[in-house]
Parts: structure tokens; C-alpha cells; sequence
């Protein structure tokens, strides 16, 4: 069955060592996601398991995190790794 258009988000967010994130699939499939780490410090990124240090995807101050075509449709935990709350942007699109 062939895909139809895909529907994109950009938003910003903040995350730090004990406030995290979790991004929920919306109604359709992700065909893709990019996380910018906009802060000073690392941010950590996990699929269906809560984010942290000891597990995640590190991703440096100043990184980027795209995945295309194989986007996963579950949640998406983010995690900061200082006390204050570090800038992250993040975009995802959707087919319809």
C-alpha cells in the first residue's frame, strides 16, 4: 500500500536530570525524528525504556539524532543530564 503525505511537527522542549521527556506516537506512522541538543551538556535518548546515563543514546551539546524511513512508532524518552533544564528542538513527521 503506498504512503500518503506526511504531516511534520517542530516544537521545542526541556529536559534536565530529573525532569524527563516522552514523546507518544500520535495517530499515524513516524517516518521521522531528529533531536537537536541545543544545551551545553549531553542528552540522553531511549526507546520504550525511560532515558538515562546507563541507558540511552548519548547525544553531545551541540549533536543532532535523525532517524529517517525507520522511525520507531513507540515512545520516545529524553533525559537531560544536569539540574537545569537543557533546550532541545525536536521534528517528526507523520504519514497520514
Amino acid at each position: 500500500m503506498a504512503k500518503n503525505s506526511s504531516r511534520f511537527y517542530h516544537y521545542g522542549q526541556t529536559v534536565s536530570s530529573s525532569k524527563t521527556q516522552t514523546l507518544y506516537p500520535t495517530k499515524g506512522e513516524r517516518s521521522y525524528f531528529l533531536l537537536e541538543n541545543r544545551s551545553g551538556a549531553t542528552v540522553y535518548l531511549n526507546f520504550d525504556a525511560e532515558a538515562n546515563a546507563n541507558d540511552g543514546i548519548q547525544i553531545p551539546a551541540g549533536g543532532l539524532y535523525e532517524l529517517e524511513q525507520t522511525a520507531p512508532s513507540n515512545n520516545i524518552h529524553i533525559a537531560g543530564s544536569q539540574v537545569a533544564d537543557q533546550r532541545i528542538n525536536i521534528t517528526e513527521a507523520f504519514y497520514d
